[in-house]
């Protein structure tokens, strides 16, 4: 839901009357940088983030643009959700740093070895 309304509002209601007033192309960065903006915090510590969102923004403009619909702008951004949505699932099972009956302990700060008498070797 939330992606339909997203886009209903960047990319249609938002694009169409900033067009009227701004023209094709500057509707087109000030929607997209409006947009970018809104979802700073979830990118904010990760540059590649930050342009992927960007990008996502342009191309979801350019799909409403080109089919005159909002619907494929919508499966733009359901389509990158569900990949990134996708990309954390997976990387939790291929994760070396998994905890769980099969995982290996990290390496110990202390040895079991007793170094010299009442220490341990490091």
């Amino acid at each position: 839901m939330k992606i339909c309304g997203e886009e209903l509002l960047f990319r249609g209601v938002l694009y169409g009357g900033y067009r009227r007033s701004f023209g094709p192309r500057g509707a087109a960065l000030f929607t997209t940088f409006i947009f970018w903006l809104l979802h700073i915090t979830e990118s904010i510590h990760f540059l590649p983030a930050m342009l992927a969102i960007a990008m996502l923004a342009l191309l979801a403009l350019w799909f409403r643009l080109r089919s005159a619909a909002i619907g494929p702008a919508i499966a733009v951004h359901f389509g990158y959700n569900s990949m990134l949505a996708l990309v954390v699932i997976l990387s939790a099972f291929a994760s070396p740093h998994q905890k769980g009956r099969n995982a290996r302990p990290e390496i110990s700060i202390l040895s079991t070895k007793p170094d010299r008498p009442g220490g341990f070797q490091r």
